[in-house]
């Protein structure tokens, strides 16, 4: 394991030492990650890109799906330590806060079939988004340069907070719980996403 995540450290070292220097993609083995020009990076407090993915079970999301609820976005992988670190609490996040919050998971590069097993083993209980081959979205989002990559969304459409790399339950909750708190009908941007 450690092995896995020095080796996985490196590599994206060797990718944002890329991104930095050169204009050009940037690509992991997988495909899923590029770097992008900085002037396309998504800024906290700005309006969240717009969305639309399917899950496990071929039904579409689309973000304004979500108006008036409190987001957090999360890119992931089934081969990323962190973001299986992470599920546990978002599992339980998700199931604490279920009436204001929505979780949603977007898989990177894994297949449904992957990820069934996955979402089983980890009573995962909230939507699994197929982000595979949709670089629309990544480039949205990105640049994502890691995994996890975390955004979370306020009722109102606006990005509050990103984390780049694994967070803890703690850390997400202090973050969403006084969205959560805030007044419920702040809803107004989501209409066009």
């Amino acid at each position: 394991m450690a092995r896995v995540l020095s080796t996985t450290c490196d590599s994206l070292r060797r990718l944002v030492v890329a991104a930095a220097t050169s204009r050009s993609k940037v690509r992991r083995s997988s495909g899923w990650m590029q770097a992008i020009s900085p002037a396309r990076v998504l800024q906290r407090s700005a309006k969240a890109p717009a969305l639309e993915l399917q899950d496990l079970q071929g039904k579409t999301h689309r973000l304004a799906d979500y108006k008036g609820k409190v987001v957090l976005l999360n890119f992931w992988a089934t081969w990323c330590g962190p973001c299986q670190a992470e599920i546990p609490d978002l599992v339980k996040l998700q199931a604490k806060y279920r009436d204001d919050l929505v979780i949603l998971g977007v898989s990177v590069d894994d297949t449904p079939d992957k990820m069934r097993p996955y979402a089983a083993e980890y009573k995962i209980n909230y939507p699994l988004l197929l982000g595979a081959g949709r670089t629309d979205v990544l480039n949205a989002y990105g640049p994502i340069l890691g995994l996890p990559s975390t955004f979370i969304i306020g009722r109102d459409g606006i990005v509050t907070k990103k984390h780049s790399g694994m967070a803890t339950g703690e850390q997400f909750e202090s973050e969403v719980k006084p969205l959560i708190d805030a007044h419920a009908g702040s809803a107004g941007e989501w209409n066009d996403l």
